[in-house]
């Protein structure tokens, strides 16, 4: 009995600690769970910050005008849930990008980072160790984007996008979207009779469809423009100019006159359902030479990246008719066009397209030359993980 009583006395403090430790575990998962809210709401002040000051900037040239405006713009969006103290952001002006150089004499770019900004924890720091309070911090960058006044490069297709959203509805990595669509789909966006293709720059028909899939001639537009809609499937020339790109020569368009991508799926099979390639698997492929089962010597890089004008189908076109430009889309080519009816083309958006035509990320680096039409728009910011 005597020895009972001392076991009996010992359940308590180990129960005691128990639940301690228990309730400290539980705690911690809740506090990093809460943490990671409270680095997005700091994220979200940021790149709120970043963008007013830069707009600021642009308007006015004042370099103080636009870090008042970023520290105003922090402050209004930061929630009360963090303890500020003395966690005024660190405002930064650069005439460049990328390298980002603080100072400049005519600074384009701004950026607005914090290195810590405390809240308080809830449960975990009845561990030891913990304090009561964690720490966040970010960056982010924002500045003129590359210049607006016309994208050239363009494919005789064309997607529908919402003026209201950002990229106008698009997400960048994301799967595939139909360039043109099927006879057997439910029906394009665009209309009555319409495939979701174009005539652009070389007047009408097939030759003028297959020439443009094939990249044969130059055309641009810009937000704001027209673009007038080619009604019919036209599968034939669709599939003759379109597949030049994965090195297919099946028409009048031969190799002299459209060289491949350097990166090919020759192997493809429409009706086989095999996988095919995301962009990312491009891109990795295009740095690997050693995969020669995919790489074409004499091909060109991106050949598989069309600049395709983005639509407002609010009001559709029964037939041939005008349709007005949102922007020009990125969009990265999947696979092969097949040959028959129900043919459809497919592509992953990548990003909207500079002036060039192409997904390269292009800041503004010499605002005299040539149009400076743009809008303010976030950049990764090259010194930190965070923005």
């Amino acid at each position: 009995m005597p020895m009972r009583s001392k076991q009996r006395g010992i359940v308590l403090p180990v129960m005691a600690i128990s639940i301690l430790v228990l309730l400290g575990i539980a705690g911690l998962v809740v506090d990093l769970g809460q943490a990671y809210a409270r680095k997005s709401e700091m994220q979200n002040a940021l790149d709120a910050a970043a963008l007013s000051g830069a707009k600021v900037l642009s308007d006015t040239g004042s370099a103080d005008q636009a870090r008042n405006a970023a520290v105003a713009t922090y402050d209004r969006n930061m929630p009360a849930l963090f303890l500020k103290g003395d966690s005024l952001p660190l405002v930064e002006l650069s005439d460049t990008y990328d390298p980002f150089v603080p100072g400049g004499t005519e600074p384009r770019y701004i950026r607005v980072r914090v290195g810590e900004v405390r809240f308080a924890t809830w449960f975990a720091h009845v561990l030891p160790g913990v304090g009561e309070t964690l720490t966040v911090g970010g960056s982010a960058l924002a500045g003129p984007s590359p210049p607006l006044s016309r994208v050239c490069g363009l494919v005789p297709v064309m997607v529908c996008g919402d003026p209201d959203e950002e990229y106008f509805g698009y997400t960048a990595g994301a799967e595939e979207e139909v360039l043109k669509s099927g006879a057997s789909s439910d029906g394009s966006e665009v209309g009555p009779g319409n495939f979701q293709l174009l005539a652009l720059g070389c007047g009408t028909g097939a030759d003028c469809v297959r020439q443009g899939l094939a990249g044969g001639y130059e055309s641009c537009a810009s937000e704001g423009d027209t673009v007038t809609t080619e009604p019919g499937n036209s599968v034939g020339p669709v599939y003759q100019g379109l597949n030049t790109r994965f090195g297919m020569y099946n028409g009048p368009i031969g190799a002299e006159d459209a060289k491949p991508d350097t990166v090919t799926y020759s192997d493809y099979n429409p009706g086989s359902g095999e996988n095919f390639f995301w962009h990312t698997d491009y891109q990795e492929r295009q740095a690997n030479e050693s995969q020669h089962d995919y790489s074409e010597p004499e091909g060109v890089p991106n050949r598989r990246m069309l600049a395709v004008p983005i639509g407002d189908c609010s009001t559709t076109t029964n037939g041939r008719g005008e349709v007005s430009v949102l922007g020009v889309g990125c969009f990265f080519l999947t696979r092969p066009a097949g040959q028959h009816g129900q043919q459809e083309i497919y592509g992953q958006f990548v990003d909207e397209c500079p002036a060039g035509g192409n997904a390269a990320e292009e800041p503004v680096t010499d605002p005299t030359s040539g149009s400076t039409l743009h809008k303010i728009v976030l950049y990764k910011d090259p010194d930190s993980g965070d923005s």
